[in-house]
């Protein structure tokens, strides 16, 4: 359990610190540049949000909610990281 909350919370910080640097980036881009740093900044948000809720809400039904909703955390933070792997690789 303490595991797998370890891993989303780092997710989420390692997230949250890539979303600010594509937003820095963004400040200084133009045209279909920007858009497209735009467009990976909004989703990522929404992505992070996701995984944010659904790790509060499991978190806060304890042990027995958490061990059911385990792999589906485990399946968000991978589709996450392959989404952050695809976004980062512009």
């Amino acid at each position: 359990m303490n595991e797998t909350k370890g891993q989303i919370e780092n997710l989420l910080k390692d997230l949250g610190q890539k979303i600010d640097g594509l937003i820095e980036e963004g400040k200084d881009a133009t045209g279909n540049l920007r858009e497209d740093i735009d467009e990976k900044v909004e989703l990522l948000k929404k992505k992070r949000d996701e995984l944010d809720e659904s790790f509060s809400e499991y978190r806060e039904k304890g042990k027995e909610k958490w061990d059911e909703a385990k792999p589906h955390l485990n399946t968000a933070i991978d589709e996450l990281k392959s989404a952050m792997d695809k976004l980062f690789k512009m």
